[in-house]
């Protein structure tokens, strides 16, 4: 019913899918003889900026994460473009992977283990960048303990971090919480489930997979 109430998104998403790489391209890469015809063949495509930092030494992972980054790019910046609901439901899609960075360093805080450079080397950077929201991360990175973090969320009033400054409140307010399981608790559960798809959501992404076959 939502792909029905706005039935621009279909077409919309399948043009950033063949922008990225049609069908053919796709079959070329499969087929690749060596990693540097699959590089050749990756150059062709929308791809090719990622491909120019793929080397025979470059660890799975990281092309993973090039090729993911680039992805999230397109789709935020066709969230831009995309009138009110839309935009908030596509980037809310995609502002869960910022939950994750941010349950990295209160994980962190909590097991005594924090230092900011640790927490650099957790977070995944490149998400950040494709949403071009480092800077988001940065200032979160400057505080020195779930309180400071929870004052830094509040000035930012980002959506991922109402729910837990909400629950942080509730703890300072009891004496009688083990304040160290609660945030453990919320970390398990209060921010995952900010992860879990609200109505709109979930019909987006039921719209992205009927809408893209």
């Amino acid at each position: 019913m939502w792909v029905v109430k706005n039935p621009y998104i279909g077409p919309r998403i399948r043009g950033v899918k063949a922008r990225l790489i049609s069908m053919d391209q796709l079959r070329n890469l499969v087929f690749s003889a060596s990693i540097d015809d699959f590089a050749s063949s990756l150059a062709q495509t929308s791809y090719r900026a990622v491909a120019e930092k793929i080397t025979k030494e470059t660890p799975p992972n990281v092309v993973s994460e090039l090729i993911e980054g680039l992805v999230i790019g397109e789709l935020w910046g066709m969230a831009s473009t995309m009138p009110g609901e839309v935009k908030d439901v596509l980037r809310l899609y995609l502002l869960r992977h910022e939950v994750d960075n941010i349950k990295t360093i209160i994980r962190l805080m909590l097991s005594g283990q924090y230092s900011r450079e640790r927490a650099e080397k957790s977070i995944r950077w490149f998400i950040e960048d494709a949403l071009g929201r480092r800077f988001i991360l940065g200032d979160l990175l400057n505080a020195n303990n779930i309180d400071e973090l929870t004052s830094r969320l509040t000035a930012q009033r980002t959506n991922p971090v109402i729910t837990w400054v909400k629950a942080m409140d509730i703890v300072r307010n009891n004496p009688g919480f083990d304040e160290l399981s609660t945030k453990q608790c919320l970390i398990g559960h209060g921010l995952s489930r900010l992860r879990r798809p609200p109505t709109q959501l979930r019909r987006f992404q039921s719209s992205w997979s009927i809408s893209t076959t």
